[in-house]
């Protein structure tokens, strides 16, 4: 620096250590910007499944055991699901949307519930027996007594996908039942 001021080319310089901590500071805000709407995402999907869980628990509450040779027990497809309940007929569907898939639950007494799970397509419902699960209930083999244990949702049609949520079922009679018949399970 001279005494008249800064030269030109140390002003240039000046402006060029000002300009590459800007560029640093506004890279670094849109690397946050990523990471904040990747956490948002994952915390929006497990408050759906959570949701999706505890709308499978309310829908088989006290309702079961689901044997695998009562013709007029619970009916499962990958999609799809219907048992009898309470003198009527109680189902759930998954079905996409636009966000991604929504739970659709026609509860006891006519009541209906639909649970949105954002950003997850694909989804299927699995039924887990002690021998293992399938994309189907009953199992295609009639001669193999089965008792399902348990209703999962997983991301896609295979049994080898984690389950997203998962709802466990009666294994017993249930408690206000006085025998199998009252309860609507042939032995």
């Amino acid at each position: 620096m001279s005494d008249d001021g800064y030269t030109l080319v140390e002003m240039l310089v000046a402006m060029l250590i000002i300009g590459l901590a800007i560029g640093g500071v506004a890279e670094s805000t849109r690397v946050l910007g990523l990471i904040q709407s990747r956490t948002v995402h994952s915390a929006d999907a497990a408050m759906s499944t959570h949701a999706a869980e505890a709308a499978l628990d309310a829908l088989f509450n006290d309702h079961g055991p689901f044997p695998s040779d009562v013709a007029t027990g619970l009916a499962g497809q990958p999609r799809r699901l219907t048992f009898p309940c309470q003198g009527g007929v109680c189902r759930a569907a998954i079905r996409d949307v636009p966000q991604g898939s929504a739970l659709d639950l026609n509860l006891p007494h006519g009541a209906a519930k639909q649970v949105l799970l954002t950003s997850l397509r694909r989804l299927s419902f699995n039924y887990v027996d002690a021998k293992g699960t399938g994309a189907m209930w009953p199992p295609v083999n009639p001669k193999d007594w089965r008792l399902l244990r348990a209703v999962s949702i997983t991301d896609g049609t295979g049994s080898a996908n984690p389950p997203l949520a998962l709802t466990r079922l009666w294994l017993e009679q249930e408690p206000g039942c006085s025998s199998a018949n009252a309860c609507g399970v042939t032995p």
